[in-house]
């Protein structure tokens, strides 16, 4: 009873804590009917900005309409993008004229002649065109993470901007919207063509594809969001013009700003601004029904993922919007939860499968999924076995057969993952855009959150027994693969518009309204936190939780797998195996009865023991970690299990596509033997260390030295006091100093290549290392060249390779500017793209071109400069992570806010200077070229002339 009134307590405290001011939302609704969602938050220096309009690939299937779209609504508008509208029109509608006719064109060389001659009005109507005007003016009033998104029921537009601008914000935002004009098209559907590409390569794309075709049953979400092949090619500009005046209307469209705002003097801005866009008639919308599963139906679904078997149960299901999702969610999180604690969850730590697990999977606005997924131990499990022993499990929620304490842990673990998911303004933003795309009202929302308190147990036996039926798609992998469509390379002239940089009228007129001045709001690291010495080797870093009563705690050493590979695997075995008196099943119950989250992870340079829950149970918490620290247990099948894990990882990471491989790839060029992928343990010197050194390693661990990081209400003197009582400070004597990483520079150039038969991108970076910047003025010079050069939609690598020539959908590049702490290394810049493979040659000696010629771009260095202290800004932490920052930036040798001498320094920067550090420093650094991709498809015989060949294997890049 105790427990249970404690349980009560903490549900009315989460309800409470709902109440925050910062999850309150003011809706409103301009004169157009345009919905308006303004959330107050002032923690952070910035505002989340999206335009959210409710259509998407549903609402014109297999067309690719709706994502063709939000690429064109990037090209600027009748006033926006252009010195002459009137006379670029011409050209433009011409243009639209022969796409129309293309798509009424089934011959070949016909269609050849038509390409040619949209190529030759494309060229003629760029004379007029400003390309990325709408990129660079965002970066030039504070914008960053510039980007827009294309769902099946929903697209929307979106950035983060520092607030004093939020008027310039406003008017670009809606003018954009106003009159768009869909300029620049041919080389904007060579990026899509890229972008089918590259999804393309992805090993699981086409699977996850299959599986929702399957049970999508011909309904409108059957069909990939980016369209079909053959409908790509053939696009009208005039149905894309009608789908925009259709749903791109007041009537249906959504404005949310989150963010450090004053809500209630926004009206008039807003009304002036986004209130002009056309009201319009709200779309009526055909339901989408989700085929009624009437039967058993055994699917088979290829996919090339090596050892694992695979099996998927999926039955209909309710959306978020349906009444039953709230108690369904709670079925499932008794089968399957963050503590480990459910009944699939059990057969997983007992050893009896690899991994069972399920979920609601809410993709879709109208159409519900609820299902379990299973794969066998391997490699002799057997499938059948498997099947049935988790249906077993289902079958105990439809029983009944599960406890009132558990049910009541996992309420409550529900609305803290809510509460905590809904306390930054990045997590709030998020959902926001989520439920107004569903129609939803965010007090809604919120009431349903909240309503998770009052579920009964008989909710959740009479939801599991409606979904989890005897009538179900079974999904079972084979090894094999889909094909793939095949687009080649244009042979079109480049589209290089003559006014790249160039300022329209509109946006003089922008820059030129008023900004009231706003300081920067950077890390204070003496008074953003407050640190505790506890011992000579242990320091508490306290934080204040301002919004709810939910704590993070962290223990962190300063030891990772750069120091020790080891490491890793002692973090895995130890969220893996119980105590001397409580098994892994008892020990997920424990942590799940006290509503506390705990997990073992490490990186590169740390070993950290995480904990999240309320308050009230902080010292318990830190209790049962005590307990779990003193008194691991081996378990010889979970020991055997992170041996298999390790081949399980390395088969799947390698068939994962052309990324993963890049991934391995550069890091093997950048760190030579040293790579992460290099430097992991393989399961033969995993068996050799055996648990002895695993359980070893952890003592050692618990006997360094540590730093705390505590964030939640109670007072830093209680919080003190529980770290002195449960925390066994006097064996924390070993001294861990992190080891950095050498970075690799090569004396000649070299080129690195990966063969990767049958991917149809090639992925191409260029690789340089030069010296690490002297003083803060060239420190300033590098960080400004990064973001010139590959930082953003403005960047050089970005207008040059995919806007002007569309030979890459991604684009960009950076720099790797060396820590304090990493005395002795270089720089690294380094610029990447990924294009098909019959384009790579071009796209390489567009890049070394580039690199050689440095142009200076005013508009893009000028968005650069901008960009710069925009992303400071903008990238300032939430309260919870800020102690972390703050000690993560001490440790690589920082006495202050890194960002501070970047921004003391950025007005001296010109173009000038640029190009003076650019010649010193990185023109006379040896370039080299790593590549992954089909051999057979790229033109090896000239790469080979870039450079002395190095070839790597699987074994040079993954251990």
């Amino acid at each position: 009873m105790k427990r249970y009134l404690t349980l009560i307590a903490l549900l009315l405290g989460v309800t409470a804590a709902a109440q925050s001011p910062a999850l309150k939302v003011k809706e409103t609704t301009l004169s157009n009917g345009m919905q308006v969602w303004l959330n107050e938050d002032h923690s952070q220096p910035k505002v989340f900005g999206a335009v959210v309009v409710k259509a998407g690939a549903k609402d014109c299937p297999d067309t690719g309409l709706a994502h063709y779209l939000e690429h064109l609504l990037f090209k600027g508008t009748e006033e926006l993008g252009t010195i002459d509208y009137q006379a670029e029109k011409v050209w433009l509608d011409s243009i639209a004229l022969c796409y129309n006719r293309l798509a009424e064109t089934t011959d070949a060389d016909a269609r050849l002649e038509l390409q040619k001659k949209i190529n030759g009005l494309s060229i003629k109507a760029a004379d007029y065109a400003i390309p990325n005007e709408f990129d660079l003016l965002t970066a030039s009033i504070g914008g960053t993470g510039l980007n827009a998104a294309t769902s099946y029921d929903y697209t929307y537009y979106f950035n983060t901007f520092s607030p004093q601008y939020i008027n310039q914000w406003a008017e670009l935002n809606s003018h954009r919207m106003h009159k768009p004009v869909f300029r620049l098209f041919q080389g904007e559907l060579e990026t899509v063509y890229e972008e089918k590409n590259r999804a393309a390569d992805n090993t699981m794309q086409a699977p996850l594809f299959e599986m929702i075709r399957e049970f999508s049953g011909g309904n409108p979400y059957s069909y990939e969001v980016i369209g079909s092949t053959e409908n790509l090619k053939n696009p009208r500009l005039e149905e894309m013009m009608d789908f925009f005046h259709k749903y791109y209307v007041g009537s249906n469209m959504g404005l949310i700003l989150s963010g450090d705002i004053q809500a209630d003097t926004l009206n008039t801005l807003l009304e002036n601004t986004f209130g002009r866009l056309p009201k319009g008639e709200k779309p009526v919308k055909a339901q989408v029904q989700a085929p009624v599963i009437d039967a058993v139906r055994d699917v088979k679904i290829k996919a090339e993922i090596p050892l694992l078997k695979i099996s998927v149960f999926a039955f209909n299901g309710p959306t978020d919007r349906d009444a039953d999702a709230p108690a369904l969610d709670l079925a499932t999180s008794l089968l399957t939860n963050s503590f480990t604690s459910g009944l699939l969850d059990s057969l997983t730590t007992a050893h009896k499968v690899m991994l069972a697990a399920a979920s609601r999977v809410p993709l879709f606005n109208e159409m519900g999924i609820v299902g379990y997924a299973i794969v066998p131990s391997i490699p002799f499990g057997s499938v059948a076995k498997a099947e049935k022993i988790c249906r077993a499990q289902i079958e105990k929620i439809k029983n009944g057969q599960f406890s009132d304490a558990d049910l009541e842990a996992l309420k409550l673990d529900a609305e803290k993952s809510a509460m905590t998911a809904l306390e930054t303004i990045s997590g709030r933003s998020d959902e926001m855009v989520s439920v107004m795309s569903q129609d939803r009202a965010w007090d809604d929302y919120l009431s349903t959150v909240a309503s998770i308190s009052s579920l009964t147990r008989e909710d959740v036996i009479r939801v599991a027994n409606k979904y989890f039926t005897d009538k179900y798609i079974h999904f079972q992998k084979v090894m094999g693969s889909y094909p793939k469509d095949k687009i080649a390379a244009p042979e079109f002239e480049p589209i290089v518009p003559k006014h790249a940089g160039e300022s329209s009228e509109y946006a003089r007129k922008l820059m030129e309204m008023p900004v009231p001045d706003a300081g920067m709001r950077l890390l204070d690291f003496d008074a953003d936190v407050t640190r505790i010495p506890v011992t000579d080797n242990v320091v508490l870093y306290y934080k204040e939780n301002p919004v709810n009563d939910v704590f993070s705690f962290s223990l962190r050493v300063d030891e990772g797998e750069a120091e020790d590979p080891l490491i890793p695997q002692v973090a895995s075995f130890v969220n893996s195996i119980g105590t001397d008196s409580l098994t892994i099943q008892q020990l997920a119950k424990a942590w799940q009865h006290l509503g506390t989250s705990f997990s073992v992870s490490s990186n590169r340079h740390s070993f950290t023991m995480d904990m999240s829950g309320f308050d009230s149970n902080f010292a318990p918490s830190l209790a049962l970690m005590r307990h779990l620290t003193d008194n691991l247990k081996k378990d010889k099948k979970s020991f055997k299990e992170l041996q298999t894990g390790i081949d399980v990882a390395k088969k799947t990471f390698l068939a994962g596509g052309t990324s993963n491989i890049m991934q391995a790839t550069r890091q093997r060029v950048f760190f030579g033997q040293d790579s992460p992928y290099l430097k992991g343990l393989s399961s033969k010197e995993l068996k050799a260390a055996g648990m002895d050194g695993l359980l070893a390693k952890f003592e050692e661990l618990m006997d360094s030295g540590c730093t705390l990081f505590y964030c939640g209400k109670l007072p830093a003197g209680e919080v003190e006091a529980a770290v002195r009582k449960y925390i066994d400070l006097a064996r924390r004597q070993r001294k861990c100093t992190p080891e950095y990483t050498r970075i690799q520079k090569y004396e000649e150039p070299t080129v690195f290549f990966y063969n990767l038969p049958g991917s149809r991108q090639a992925q191409i970076m260029t690789y340089q290392t030069p010296d690490a910047p002297a003083n803060g003025l060239d420190r300033t010079c590098l960080n400004v060249l990064g973001e010139y050069f590959g930082g953003g939609m403005y960047s050089v690598m970005f207008q040059e390779v995919r806007e002007f020539r569309s030979m890459a959908y991604s684009a960009g590049g950076g720099i790797s500017d060396p820590i304090p702490a990493e005395k002795g290394n270089p720089a690294m810049f380094y610029t990447m793209l990924g294009t098909q493979s019959d384009k790579a040659l071009d796209a390489i000696q567009l890049v070394d071109s580039l690199l050689t010629a440095f142009p200076v771009k005013e508009a893009s260095l000028s968005a650069a400069l901008r960009s710069i202290p925009s992303e400071a800004n903008n990238s300032y932490p939430t309260w919870r992570n800020i102690a972390f920052n703050i000690y993560e930036d001490e440790v690589r040798g920082y006495n202050e806010d890194p960002n501070k001498e970047i921004l003391d320094n950025l007005n001296a920067i010109s173009a000038d200077k640029l190009r003076e550090y650019y010649d010193k420093a990185v023109r006379t650094a040896p370039r080299s070229l790593i590549i992954v991709g089909d051999k057979t498809a790229l033109p090896m015989e000239e790469i080979t002339k870039m450079g002395k060949l190095v070839e790597f294997k699987e074994k040079d890049i993954y251990k």
